[in-house]
């Protein structure tokens, strides 16, 4: 459909959410099938890798942060993101069956 509407960025919608992350959903969002990811089990694959990564940088950033003060508030918007990363990847599965 032409008139469609093109769903909004993630970056647009909250700040702070990594890059890659932002790309893959965008691409298990992708109208045209031929740019969306091809399957539930590739994207899943992406989002395990960028969850290492992810995991890895904030595991260094703690160790350079301040011993003081640290805040598992981001650990929370990742595992959120990633739930709703999981949920549109079940639909787009579902859907293109």
């Amino acid at each position: 459909c032409d008139g469609a509407k093109v769903a909004r960025p993630l970056t647009q919608m909250m700040g702070g959410i990594p890059t890659p992350l932002t790309e893959l959903v965008a691409r298990m969002m992708e109208k045209d099938a031929g740019k969306r990811t091809g399957s539930y089990r590739e994207a899943l694959e992406q989002l395990e890798k960028l969850m290492v990564r992810t995991q890895t940088t904030q595991q260094i950033r703690a160790l350079q942060a301040a011993p003081a003060k640290r805040s598992g508030g981001s650990v929370w918007v990742i595992v959120g993101i990633v739930g709703i990363v999981i949920i549109v990847g079940t639909a787009i599965y579902l859907l293109s069956r």
